[in-house]
């Protein structure tokens, strides 16, 4: 048991290198960023390097100009290169210059209603288009952050998907079709609501390469319910792109079988995710992405009409809340504590606060909103039974599961009078 690279062995600190397979490499010669030897990362580094050089681009910041005859028209862009993480190459993608847009209303499940725009020249753009960057030499399709820092949390799974993505395609001839009619047709000069959705798709299908273990959960959640939000968008404005979009899905399903075909299949799929990085997910492990998550996921339940779930986890939330806030106020107690802390703890309590306040109002809308349903129902079980006493309403109602609420709204019980006196 010897170091292939240097032929000595240290019991305590070893490991096998997974691009070239070699064992028992010791920890001075194991590149811990790469996880490769270093070897390996050397020749990985090497071809990295010739592909940029092939790129021929620079990688940089530079404004994306319009061709508009002798005067420029304006655009909320700056056209972003950078070397694809993927394959190496120059990839050429739009980012929002700073401050020109702001989230205005968002619903209870994140999904943002209204834009704000420091520039009203640019509200015809529509942000969460613009969400997915692409590659076109190698059709890898991520968020911003997964080009320019692939790889960096201690919980990323990029190396093994690099790895996947490339035996996938190789190997998979009908994967590689898939993967090319996706990306086929995408400009991002005059990209619409099909183009966006082929690349939320291509996204999703790229992160699914990988065995179920090792997919991010957090990220196909976002993923799965962003695409959702795409189709209510379209469903909303009653607008013939959903036609577009509907036909897309019905080309997918011929090689993709379980490809979901409507927001609400979206948004099932998210929630799948989501849940489970609730429970095992590394960024979900603070106090405060706890609660976020857990109050997020009962905005998805509201949205999708899930009145038992969504009312499951407000209740969680509240207990989140309430167990955080009494481990504050008896820190706030102790005689060892700073002014710094104080401060920050206090900030804390108020943020958790505001949180219980959000949660405990969604908590009484849902069961107004409840009540409210149930009574219409009952209503018009009550008017089919109009020609039966009242009385007798009122238990076929206690029968069928309706509240004593419900049932006294509508149908008063008879006050009974005292001894039976003043009839």
């Amino acid at each position: 048991m010897k170091c292939p690279i240097c032929g000595g062995f240290d019991k305590d600190d070893y490991f096998k290198c997974p691009e070239c397979g070699r064992d028992y490499i010791c920890g001075s010669h194991y590149d811990t960023d790469e996880l490769v030897c270093i070897e390996c990362a050397k020749k990985s580094e090497s071809e990295m390097q010739e592909k940029r050089e092939k790129g021929k681009t620079s990688v940089g910041e530079t404004p994306v100009k319009d061709e508009g005859g002798e005067k420029e028209k304006k655009s909320p862009f700056y056209l972003k290169s950078i070397v694809c993480p993927m394959c190496g190459m120059i990839a050429n993608n739009r980012v929002f210059k700073t401050k020109i847009c702001s989230e205005r209303k968002v619903d209870i499940d994140k999904h943002v209603l209204v834009y704000g725009w420091t520039n009203l020249d640019f509200k015809e753009y529509h942000p969460p288009l613009y969400l997915f960057w692409h590659c076109s030499n190698c059709k890898y399709t991520a968020e911003k952050v997964d080009f320019e820092s692939a790889g960096k949390d201690s919980w990323s799974n990029f190396r093994l998907l690099k790895r996947a993505y490339s035996e996938k395609l190789q190997d998979d001839r009908m994967a590689e079709k898939l993967v090319i009619w996706l990306s086929k047709g995408i400009d991002y000069d005059q990209l619409n609501y099909p183009m966006a959705f082929k690349l939320h798709i291509l996204g999703i299908y790229i992160q699914e390469i990988l065995e179920q273990e090792n997919r991010d959960t957090l990220k196909l959640g976002r993923y799965y319910l962003r695409t959702g939000w795409l189709l209510r968008e379209l469903k909303e404005k009653n607008s013939e792109e959903l036609d577009i979009i509907n036909n897309i899905i019905n080309e997918l399903k011929k090689v993709w079988k379980d490809i979901p075909a409507n927001e609400e299949e979206y948004m099932k799929k998210a929630v799948e995710y989501l849940n489970e990085a609730y429970l095992k997910h590394p960024a979900v492990k603070n106090v405060a992405a706890l609660i976020d998550m857990i109050l997020w996921l009962s905005g998805i339940y509201l949205k999708m009409e899930d009145q038992k779930k969504a009312l499951s986890y407000l209740n969680k939330v509240i207990q989140e809340c309430q167990k955080q806030r009494a481990k504050i106020e008896n820190r706030l107690k102790g005689a060892d504590i700073s002014d710094d802390e104080v401060r920050h703890l206090s900030l804390q309590s108020k943020k958790i606060s505001i949180t219980l306040t959000k949660a405990r109002d969604l908590i009484q809308d849902v069961k107004s909103q409840k009540f409210e349903a149930q009574k219409e129902e009952a209503r018009k079980l009550a008017n089919k039974l109009s020609n039966r006493p009242p009385e007798e309403i009122r238990e076929i109602l206690a029968k069928k599961g309706y509240s004593q609420g419900v049932i006294d709204s509508l149908l008063p019980e008879k006050k009974k009078k005292l001894f039976g006196l003043f009839r």
